[in-house]
């Protein structure tokens, strides 16, 4: 039986004191009751992620979703109560803004709370936000289909679904197939299939509406030729409410290692009626709207997961006596210790509790930048923060879900042969969390979007001023004495490799960059959460420097030092291997794999 615990008051250290939100009163939304809003906001999501969706979660995994005979999907008992009750609450659409029925709140905000639905309950996660289906229609629907489908979507009344993989087609769009063919009325025949449907037939509403990548007669091949369809599975009648089913039907739920509370599916679309959304042959830019958002709701998962193997390894290792600790001064009376007093436990520990809180701090500044983009009344603001947001996004989605796995592997060990065993529950943050690195571009494809694209921004000068960024935080912290010189010259010695390796990749031959990519991706990531350490030391040295003295702060120093002392070590062997491996990858010739 596993336990969680919103981490609350530490995602409120992240927005009060690394982030301080509430200094940005000149973003709307960011009102002068900002930090008072998200405490109480966290505490609600937070409760009701504990003492509902963590209930549910090995349920989920146990019994999956079932397909009754007619084509509906069941999902897992508790499901359409916690979702009915979870759409009560307007979680679900946080971020979506109030005039079009959501809570009008920043995305720094929302995606702290859809952390906890992360942590709590992955696979219910994968149903509860419609923020992206939102703003594909925000920016690219007509007026017509934003009256009829906005509302429904902002409240969670309906879930959204996207249909783009097909069995030929994975990561490479260029070869979907789906055909659209006009009628006479405007609207669109859909036929074709889509595999890897996230929440294409459920019960938890009785609507689901798809956006879906299909190509009209004659347009051109690849990727150009793309338009995007939205395909309700239910139509409406002239009041908008769901009155006949539509040509889209799911053939089978997809069995997966993980996220089985999670009704992926093959999708059928048999003459089904669609409408246009956008420009003709223009779905991919519209589909991108999704993915992006996507691509930060997988790094969410990350941090959720981590953070969720984290609480239970560390209670497990408080709990669990075995052996005599090897530490001068901890042995007790008992015949064995805590685990917790063996260094390799601690040493575990360390490394998954350092890697969330630090991801969440990634996250969260990740997620500002899209705020600041979106909502700054200054041009050139909004300009360099969606420049930082594109360079970042890769980045967050290629690292934090490959590193929450090794870090759940990691809090697996703490287990010992118990970790093995399913009634732990460890094993199933494993297999869900693994899901990050394949959803919306597995660890290569952002890493080459790093390499080919973000990096080359303004001809290098975004990647240029977020290296700059990041030392102007290390001159601070020097010169104000906030953080230790060992810490420091760690953080300086990370921030070197990158530079070099930025420099190396970027005069690479495009075979060689592709080759030492994921380790250039690897080796940014690993600076960024350094960062992040840096940053929030520097924040508790402030705290420390105004009079409060708290375990938490204790805490802090000590995760930070550990994170950056070994960021030299990693980062330079990611600057060895993107070099080493850039070459012996490409040596072999084909024939003889």
């Amino acid at each position: 039986m596993t336990i969680y615990t919103a981490p609350v008051a530490d995602t409120m250290f992240v927005l009060r004191h690394v982030l301080r939100i509430h200094e940005r009163k000149d973003l709307p939304g960011f009102d002068e009751d900002l930090l008072d809003v998200s405490a109480s906001a966290l505490a609600m999501v937070g409760e009701f992620c504990a003492d509902v969706l963590q209930p549910l979660n090995a349920v989920a995994d146990l019994d999956g979703c079932a397909q009754a005979a007619d084509g509906t999907v069941v999902t897992p008992p508790g499901f359409v109560d916690a979702y009915r009750r979870f759409a009560q609450g307007g979680w679900g659409g946080l971020a979506i803004p109030a005039d079009q029925g959501g809570g009008g709140m920043p995305l720094v905000l929302a995606q702290a709370c859809h952390e906890y639905v992360w942590s709590a309950n992955p696979s219910f996660a994968m149903y509860a936000s419609n923020l992206g289906h939102v703003r594909i229609l925000m920016k690219h629907g007509t007026e017509e289909q934003q009256r009829a489908y906005i509302p429904q979507l902002a409240s969670g009344e309906w879930t959204g679904a996207m249909g783009l993989t097909e069995p030929a087609a994975g990561s490479d769009l260029s070869l979907v197939r789906t055909v659209a063919t006009p009628r006479e009325d405007g609207t669109y025949a859909v036929n074709g299939g889509k595999i890897f449907t996230s929440g294409g037939e459920h019960d938890l509403t009785d609507n689901i509406i798809h956006f879906v990548l299909a190509r009209l007669p004659g347009a051109p091949e690849g990727t150009r030729g793309l338009s995007m369809f939205l395909v309700p599975k239910m139509l409406l009648d002239d009041q908008g409410r769901p009155a006949v089913r539509n040509g889209v039907a799911a053939s089978r739920v997809e069995h997966k290692m993980g996220l089985r509370g999670s009704a992926t599916c093959q999708m059928n679309y048999d003459d089904a009626t669609g409408f246009l959304v956008g420009e003709p042959h223009r779905g991919l830019a519209a589909m991108f709207v999704l993915m992006n958002e996507l691509r930060i709701t997988a790094s969410t998962v990350g941090v959720g997961v981590a953070e969720v193997a984290y609480q239970n390894a560390a209670a497990y290792a408080k709990e669990r006596h075995q052996g005599r600790s090897p530490i001068a001064g901890r042995n007790g009376d008992g015949a064995a210790d805590p685990i917790l007093e063996q260094p390799d436990v601690r040493r575990l520990l360390l490394t998954v509790g350092s890697f969330a809180e630090a991801a969440r701090a990634l996250l969260l500044w990740t997620s500002l930048q899209s705020d600041i983009a979106a909502r700054s009344d200054d041009p050139d603001e909004r300009h360099a923060a969606g420049r930082r947001l594109a360079l970042f996004t890769p980045v967050v989605k290629g690292t934090l879900p490959d590193f929450s796995f090794e870090s759940t592997v990691y809090a697996q060990l703490i287990f010992g042969g118990h970790g093995y065993m399913t009634e732990t529950g460890v094993d199933q943050f494993i297999r869900d969390v693994r899901m990050a690195a394949f959803g919306e571009g597995v660890t290569a494809i952002q890493a080459d979007d790093l390499v080919r694209r973000k990096i080359g921004i303004d001809s290098g000068r975004v990647v240029e001023q977020a290296l700059a960024d990041i030392e102007d935080d290390v001159q601070a912290a020097e010169s104000t004495g906030q953080v230790d010189s060992a810490s420091l010259m760690a953080m300086r010695t990370g921030l070197g490799h990158l530079r070099e390796a930025t420099e190396w990749i970027s005069a690479a031959d495009p075979a060689a960059a592709a080759a030492g990519g994921v380790h250039y991706l690897y080796l940014f990531g690993r600076v960024a959460l350094g960062w992040m350490w840096l940053r929030e030391a520097a924040a508790a040295a402030r705290l420390r420097a105004a009079g409060e003295q708290s375990p938490a702060l204790e805490r802090k120093d000590a995760l930070a030092r550990f994170y950056l002392s070994r960021l030299p070590i990693e980062t330079a062997r990611h600057l060895d291997l993107m070099r080493a491996e850039s070459e012996s990858v490409l040596s072999l010739p084909a024939a003889a794999f």
